[in-house]
C-alpha cells in the first residue's frame, strides 16, 4: 500500500475542505510551496483535485498548469476535477499527469466516459466513486445525489474498462472519524480486479494499518496529514 497526499485547488489556492463544502477546513496557500514541503518530506506522488473545475464542469487552466509544474519537479501526478470530455482528458495527460480521474461524466454519460478510457493512451484512467452515507453516489463536486448505488456503480466501472477506482466516503472526508472496515471490505470485493484507492475519514496509524491489511492499494490523505494527526514521517514510510 502507498500513501499519496492530496492537493485540492480552489481558484489557484491549496485548500482542504470538510466534506467538499467551500469555506470549511484549511487554507494551505501556495500549492507549489506546499508541494516543496511534501517533496522534502519524501513524497513523490501527488493527488491533485481541481475543485473549481468540478463545480463548473470543466478542468481549469490553473489545474493544468499546476500539474505541469509538479511533473517538472519530478512528481508523479494524478489529476481530477471537471474532466468531462476526451479533449480535456488528453489535455490533462499532456500536462504531465500520469493518471486522471473521471467522476461525474461516467455516471451521467457512460458512453462519453468509454471514449475517454479507449482514447487515452498515456495515462491511467481512474473512476471516482464518491459515496454518501446512504450508499448512493454523489456527482457535480458532491453537490448532487445520482441515484446510482455502489453495487451498480462498480459493475459499470468494470464494464467501461477503467484502470481503477478512487473510493471516497464523502460524509467522512475531512472529518477524521476513522475507517469502517465492513464498508471497505464490501467495496474491495465489488471492485475485485481493479486498482483500489481509498479516501475519507482516515485519522490514525491504526486506520492505515487496517487499510493495508484489508488489501487497499493506495490511500489518499488530506486533513489528517495537514493537521498532524498522522505524522509525515509515518506517512512517508508508505510513500
Amino acid at each position: 500500500m502507498i500513501i499519496t497526499p492530496s492537493i485540492d485547488l480552489d481558484r489557484g489556492v491549496a485548500v482542504k475542505w470538510v466534506g467538499g463544502k467551500p469555506g470549511t477546513g484549511l487554507i494551505l496557500g501556495d500549492p507549489i510551496e506546499l508541494s516543496e514541503r511534501l517533496r522534502v518530506a519524501g513524497f513523490r506522488k501527488l493527488h491533485v483535485v481541481d475543485l473549481t473545475g468540478a463545480r463548473i464542469g470543466r478542468i481549469t487552466g490553473k489545474a493544468l498548469e499546476l500539474s505541469r509544474r509538479l511533473s517538472e519537479r519530478g512528481f508523479t501526478v494524478r489529476l481530477g476535477g471537471g474532466i468531462r470530455s476526451l479533449g480535456e482528458a488528453l489535455a490533462a495527460c499532456n500536462s504531465g499527469a500520469s493518471e486522471i480521474v473521471i467522476g461525474t461524466l461516467w455516471v451521467s454519460n457512460p458512453q462519453s466516459a468509454a471514449r475517454i478510457v479507449k482514447g487515452v493512451r498515456d495515462c491511467r484512467v481512474i473512476a471516482a466513486v464518491d459515496v454518501g452515507s446512504d450508499g448512493f453516489l454523489r456527482v457535480s463536486g458532491w453537490t448532487a445525489r445520482s441515484g446510482v448505488s455502489l453495487v451498480r456503480a462498480l459493475r459499470v466501472v468494470k464494464e467501461l474498462g477503467f484502470d481503477g477506482i478512487l473510493y471516497t466516503r464523502i460524509d467522512r472526508e475531512g472529518r477524521m472519524v476513522g475507517v469502517d472496515p465492513r464498508e471497505v471490505r464490501e467495496a474491495l470485493l465489488l471492485s475485485k480486479g481493479l486498482y483500489f484507492i481509498y479516501s475519507g475519514g482516515v485519522s490514525s496509524l491504526r486506520d492505515l494499518e487496517l487499510l493495508d491489511t484489508l488489501g487497499v492499494d493506495e490511500v489518499v490523505l488530506g486533513m489528517s496529514l495537514y493537521t498532524g494527526s498522522i505524522p509525515w514521517e509515518v506517512a512517508t514510510s508508505y510513500a
